[in-house]
This record gives C-alpha cells, structure tokens and sequence, in this order.
C-alpha cells in the first residue's frame, strides 16, 4: 500500500478466489486505511475496493456525515497525537478499540462536503499522475536495460532535435 498517498496500489494481489474468501472484509474505494502496528500513523486513501491485514484500521466513510477526503486529511494530521496513543513498547500498536475510540474535531457536513469536492480534485489529479509516473517507471525499467546492452540502438536518432521538439 502507498502510505501517505492517496493512490492505494497494492504490494500484493488476491487471486479471485482469494477475495471470494474475504468479502466480508472488502473495503470499499474512499475507505481511509491506517498504519497501527510498528510504523504508526500512515495514512491512505483507497482508490479501489482491497483489503487489508491485521497493521491497519480503516475507516468506511459516512457520507451523510462527512467526505473520505476530510477524513484522510483529519487523520493525516493527527497521526502524530494517535502515534503518542500507542501501547506496547517492543512494538507499538494502536488496537482496534483504541482506534474505535479516537476522537477528532468534525466540521459540519456541508462545510466537509465542501471540502471534500474541492479537496477531492487535487486528490484525483495526485491519483492520475502517481498512476502516470508509475507507467513512466516501468516503461523505465523495460527499456533502460536494453539500451545499456544495446538491444535497442538509438545511435541513429538525432536527440537533440528531439529534445527540442518535444520541449518547443
């Protein structure tokens, strides 16, 4: 999961069946996820249903109450208050009942509504372009090796008209 992003991209997949066995615990997209054990207080925002393990406390959003983009940013900036809540000192944890029991300052929900439409347009423009510079990555990653051994041969590309064309 992409801590303190808004895009959460998996590290892992389940197969089709894997995720028949835990429907139950399918989040939704909007759910707002929380680091609790060891790493505490990253923040979230799923951009498509997952599911998490045990280190994480999400929170589904109540729409008539509030917007998962203000929970995001309420929790994002309380996550150092919610680490000093953590028990345990091999390991820190914030348990689910701990969680369950944070309290946090709730703005009116057509002024959260507000911001979660204005503050949701940057959300989904980090989205997009997380998305894009992970493609760029991985064509990076494709193509970088095959030029250092000369698989591709780029000797007879003029480049810096190329450059210059894409830059004008």
């Amino acid at each position: 999961m992409g801590w303190r992003r808004l895009y959460a991209r998996p590290a892992r997949h389940l197969s089709d069946a894997g995720v028949a066995s835990v429907k139950s615990r399918l989040l939704p997209a909007g759910a707002v996820c929380f680091s609790s054990i060891g790493s505490i207080g990253k923040v979230t925002l799923a951009v498509k249903p997952l599911v998490t393990n045990q280190q994480v406390n999400s929170v589904v959003v109540d729409h008539s109450v509030t917007s998962e983009s203000y929970v995001y940013e309420a929790l994002s900036h309380a996550s150092e208050r919610i680490r000093g809540m953590a028990s345990g000192s091999a390991t820190p944890i914030i348990n689910k009942s701990t969680f369950a029991d944070i309290r946090m300052v709730m703005t009116p929900p057509s002024l959260a509504h507000l911001f979660g439409r204005e503050v949701g347009l940057l959300h989904s423009l980090i989205t997009k372009l997380e998305e894009h510079s992970s493609r760029l990555g991985a064509i990076r990653d494709l193509l970088l090796p095959q030029l250092v051994t000369g698989q591709i041969d780029v000797s007879s590309l003029n480049l810096d008209t190329l450059i210059a064309e894409k830059v004008a």
